[in-house]
């Protein structure tokens, strides 16, 4: 038996995943929810004043870039304590001079209906760039194993937009066939066989199932 969309058979039936179910694994969820919350990134480069560069931290894999990462992580989450939002630092590299750090902070956005995300953004962007700059120091002391940082180049990321977080959540094939709707209760993404679309395929009486070839009427 062959079942599509990566499901498997189990010797009695299809076990369909992600969005897929039916006898094959051949119809898509008509509405996939996306939840009520997106990560929003600002990226950061920093050099480190008062730590010296070792080349094995080029690799992300080595001991010396995961000691380096932990003790990072630590103090970023001390500098950003005070922003409710604030949910982990990801080093995207180090390389030398003392220690330049390129790294993302990823925030936790509310979205729904009722919120502006992009304004939202905006005002945790300024606290978390504010909180950076009070403590980028020239005159700074080491004594209690904290970082000295300086040469700071802050720059926002734009928010996902409401349909580039729903084509990452549906299967390719599938993208063109769904569009997002963002409801007080968060996102949804909706395929064209769901009434609340606003590319509806009415099928009247008849069953509307979404195919890789677009919706059908059965």
């Amino acid at each position: 038996r062959e079942c599509q969309n990566g499901g498997t058979f189990d010797g009695i039936k299809c076990d369909c995943i992600g969005i897929f179910y039916g006898p094959n694994c051949e119809f898509a969820d008509d509405r996939v929810e996306a939840g009520n919350t997106v990560n929003a990134t600002v990226q950061v480069n920093m050099k480190i004043t008062n730590k010296e560069f070792d080349s094995s931290m080029e690799d992300n894999s080595s001991l010396a870039f995961k000691q380096f990462e932990e003790e990072f992580k630590a103090q970023m989450k001390s500098i950003y304590s005070n922003v409710s939002n604030y949910k982990d630092v990801i080093i995207r590299s180090l390389s030398k001079g003392s220690i330049v750090v390129d790294y993302e902070i990823i925030l936790e956005m509310e979205y729904n209906l009722e919120v502006d995300v992009n304004e939202s953004y905006a005002e945790i962007f300024k606290i978390v760039q504010e909180e950076l700059l009070s403590r980028a120091t020239l005159n700074c002391s080491d004594e209690n194993g904290s970082f000295c940082f300086q040469e700071l180049d802050i720059k926002e990321v734009p928010v996902p937009t409401a349909k580039e977080l729903c084509m990452e959540l549906i299967e390719p094939g599938y993208k063109d066939f769904f569009t997002a709707k963002l409801t007080p209760n968060g996102l949804f993404c909706i395929s064209h066989c769901e009434e609340e679309s606003e590319k509806y395929y009415n099928c009247n009486s008849g069953d509307c199932k979404l195919e890789k070839t677009g919706p059908e009427c059965l």
